[in-house]
C-alpha cells in the first residue's frame, strides 16, 4: 500500500500474497505490477501509463483512475474492472475481466483477446471496443464516433448505444434492447442476425446482417441501406429523409409516415404498410407475395414485381418507365382503392382527380391469371386498350376484373384484344351503365372477330345514353321501357356497344340494352354483338329489354331469330318473346 505527493515510477511492483495500492498526486508509471488479489492504482492529477509501463495483471477486482489518461498494452483482472480518465484517454490494448468492466473518458480504445462484459461505457469523444469473445455492455455513449466489435463472437447491449457515427460488427449476432442512436452514419455489418429492441437513429445507415435484421423503429434524415440476405427483414416503423434499399428473405416494413425505396428485394414475401405514401424509384421484386398498403398514394418509376401483387392506395402513378407485375412470374395483380368511398377512374386521360389509373398506366400492368381493380365507391371506366395473350398484359384464358359494391360506368371505348375465347373481362357492381355513344365495350380477336367472355353482373345493367337512362329510370312497365330502348341511340362501333364472343350478364332487377342501329326495326337492332348471350337472374321479376346480333357459324343472325339463341337461366328464351322484349 503506496501513496506519494508526486508522481512514481517502478520497475515491477508486486504483492504475492493479497492487495496491491499505489496512490499518487502526479503521474504513475511501471514496468509491471501484478497482485494475488485486487489492484488499485489511482493518480489524482497525473496520467497511468507513460512509458515504459508494461501490463497489469489482479487476482481479484482492478481498479485504475487517473485523470490524465490511462495507458497500457495489457491488463487481466480476476474480478471487475474499473477503467476511470475524467480528462485523458484510455487505452488498453489486451484487456481480460473475468467480472464486470466500467469504463470512462475523454476518449476509449479498448482491446481483448477473449470476451468482455461492460457495466457501463462512456467517452466524451470516440469509443472503440474491439473483442475476440463475445462483447456485452449495459449501455455505451460517445460524444464522438462509436465502435464496437467482435471478430468471433456476439455484440449485445442491454441499454442504449449512442455516438456520432456508429459501427457495430460481430462475426456473430447483435442485439441492443435499447435504443441505438448515431448522429452520423449508422453501420452495422453481422454475419448473424441483428435484433433491435429500441428504435434506431442516424443522418443515415448501412445495415447489413445475413441472419436478418428486426427493429422497432428506424429513422434516418437520409437514405438508408439494409440488407438481409440469409434472414427476414423487419422493420415496426421505418421513417426515412431519402430512399430505402432492403434486401431479405421476407421483408417487412411499415411507417407512421411514408416510404420511398431506392430497390428492395425479397426472395419470399415482401409486405410494405405506411401511413402516407409509398413511392419506389427503383425495382420492387419479391419471389412471393408483394403486398402495399399506403394511406397516401402509390408511386412506382421502376419494376414491380411478385408472384402475387397487391396494393391498396388512394391513388396509382406508374411512370413511364415502370411496370407492375411480370408474365411468367406475376400469376394475380390487384389494385384497390383504399380511401373509402372515393371516385375511381380507369382509363381515359392522366388528371381525372380521385384514384386514377389512366390508359397508359393501365398498359403497365401484368399478370399471367389475373388482374383486378378494386374499391369501394363509384368507378368510371374510360378509353381502355387492353391485350390477352403471349405478348399482352394477362395470359390467354387471364380474366381483367372490376369490382365495386358501388356503381361502373362504361364512358369511353374499352377495347380488349384476346387471345381466346377463355379471355375474360368481367364488371361486378350494384350498377353497370355502359353510357352509348361514347361508351363501349368490345372483346375481339386481332382479326377483328367477337372472341372472349364478357361478364357483367350487377343490380342492374343499362347500356344506353344518358339521357335515355334518364327516361327509362322513371318507368316501371317493361313494354314501356321496350319501346324506349327500340329508338336507334347514338351512333357506337360497328357491331354496338358491347362486342364479345361471350356475354353473361346476370341481374337481380334489370338488363337493358339500347338500339344502336339505323332503325327501330327488329333487323337493324344492333345493341350487342355475340356468338352466346347467357342471361342469369336472381329473382322472377327481372325486366330484360335488350337488341343485338347473335353470330352463328361465322353469321349474324338478327332480328326474332336471335331469341332461341339466347339462354335466360340455362334454358332457351321462350319463342313466344318478342327480342325486344324479353321477361323472365
Amino acid at each position: 500500500d503506496i501513496a506519494s505527493g508526486a508522481g512514481l515510477s517502478f520497475g515491477n511492483a508486486r504483492a504475492t500474497a493479497g492487495d496491491l495500492r499505489i496512490a499518487t498526486h502526479g503521474d504513475l508509471a511501471f514496468v509491471g505490477a501484478t497482485a494475488t488479489g485486487a489492484v488499485n492504482l489511482s493518480t489524482t492529477s497525473g496520467s497511468i501509463g507513460e512509458a515504459p509501463t508494461g501490463g497489469v495483471i489482479s487476482g481479484g477486482n482492478l481498479s485504475l483512475v487517473a485523470p490524465g489518461g490511462i495507458m497500457l498494452p495489457a491488463a487481466r483482472s480476476g474480478g471487475t474492472t474499473l477503467l476511470n480518465s475524467s480528462g485523458g484517454a484510455v487505452t488498453v490494448g489486451n484487456l481480460m475481466s473475468a467480472g464486470l468492466v466500467t469504463a470512462t473518458g475523454d476518449s476509449l480504445d479498448i482491446a481483448s483477446p477473449g470476451s468482455l462484459s461492460f457495466a457501463g461505457v462512456s467517452g466524451k469523444n470516440a469509443v472503440s471496443i474491439g473483442t475476440a469473445g463475445d462483447l456485452a455492455l449495459a449501455s455505451a455513449t460517445a460524444g464522438g464516433n462509436l465502435s464496437l466489435g467482435s471478430t468471433g463472437g456476439n455484440v449485445s447491449a442491454s441499454g442504449d448505444l449512442s455516438g456520432a457515427d456508429v459501427s457495430l460488427t460481430s462475426a456473430g449476432g447483435i442485439t441492443v434492447d435499447g435504443k441505438l442512436a448515431g448522429g452520423g452514419t449508422l453501420a452495422v455489418d453481422a454475419r448473424q442476425a441483428l435484433t433491435l429492441g429500441g428504435d434506431a437513429s442516424a443522418a443515415s445507415a448501412n445495415v447489413v446482417a445475413d441472419g436478418g435484421i428486426t427493429t422497432a423503429g428506424f429513422n434516418t434524415t437520409g437514405d438508408a441501406i439494409f440488407h438481409a440476405s440469409g434472414g427476414d427483414l423487419s422493420i415496426g416503423d421505418l421513417t426515412t429523409g431519402g430512399s430505402a434499399t432492403a434486401t431479405g428473405k421476407n421483408v417487412t416494413i411499415g411507417s407512421s409516415g411514408g416510404l420511398r425505396f431506392a430497390a428492395l428485394d425479397a426472395s419470399g414475401d415482401a409486405h410494405l404498410t405506411a401511413a402516407g405514401d409509398v413511392a419506389a424509384d427503383g425495382d420492387l421484386t419479391a419471389g412471393g407475395l408483394l403486398s402495399i398498403k399506403a394511406g397516401g398514394g402509390f408511386t412506382l418509376g421502376a419494376m414491380g414485381v411478385g408472384a402475387t401483387i397487391d396494393v391498396t392506395s388512394n391513388d396509382v402513378q406508374l411512370g413511364a418507365g415502370a411496370q407492375l407485375g411480370k408474365r411468367g412470374v406475376t400469376q394475380e395483380l390487384t389494385l384497390t382503392n383504399g380511401a373509402p368511398g372515393s371516385m375511381t377512374f380507369i382509363g381515359g386521360a392522366a388528371g381525372a382527380g380521385g384514384y386514377d389509373l389512366d390508359a397508359a398506366e393501365a398498359g403497365r400492368l401484368f399478370a399471367d391469371k389475373s388482374i383486378s381493380l378494386l374499391s369501394s365507391g363509384d368507378v368510371t371506366i374510360g378509353d381502355l386498350q387492353f391485350t390477352f395473350g403471349e405478348n399482352g398484359g394477362l395470359g390467354t384464358g387471364g380474366t381483367l376484373r372490376v369490382a365495386t359494391p358501388g356503381a361502373v360506368k362504361v364512358t369511353g371505348a374499352v377495347k380488349l384484344t384476346t387471345s381466346s375465347g377463355g379471355d375474360q373481362f368481367i364488371i361486378d357492381p350494384t350498377l353497370i351503365h355502359v353510357i352509348a355513344g361514347t361508351g363501349s365495350i368490345a372483346m375481339l380477336a386481332p382479326a377483328g372477330a367477337a372472341q372472349g367472355t364478357l361478364n357483367l353482373g350487377a343490380d342492374t345493367v343499362a347500356v344506353m345514353d344518358q339521357a335515355t337512362f334518364d327516361k327509362v329510370s322513371g318507368l316501371t312497365d317493361l313494354a314501356a321501357i321496350s319501346k324506349v330502348l327500340a329508338a336507334p341511340g347514338p351512333t357506337g362501333p360497328a357491331g354496338g356497344y358491347l362486342r364479345a364472343g361471350t356475354i353473361q350478364v346476370g341481374v337481380t332487377d334489370a338488363f337493358l340494352v339500347q338500339n344502336g342501329g339505323a332503325s327501330d326495326a327488329f333487323a337493324n337492332r344492333t345493341g350487342f354483338t355475340a356468338n352466346a348471350l347467357q342471361i342469369t337472374t336472381a329473382t322472377g321479376a327481372a325486366k330484360i329489354a335488350i337488341n343485338g346480333v347473335i353470330v352463328q357459324d361465322g353469321k349474324p343472325v338478327t332480328g326474332l331469330d336471335t331469341i332461341p339463341l339466347v339462354t335466360i337461366n340455362g334454358a332457351a328464351a321462350g319463342a313466344g318473346m318478342d327480342m325486344a322484349t324479353m321477361a323472365d
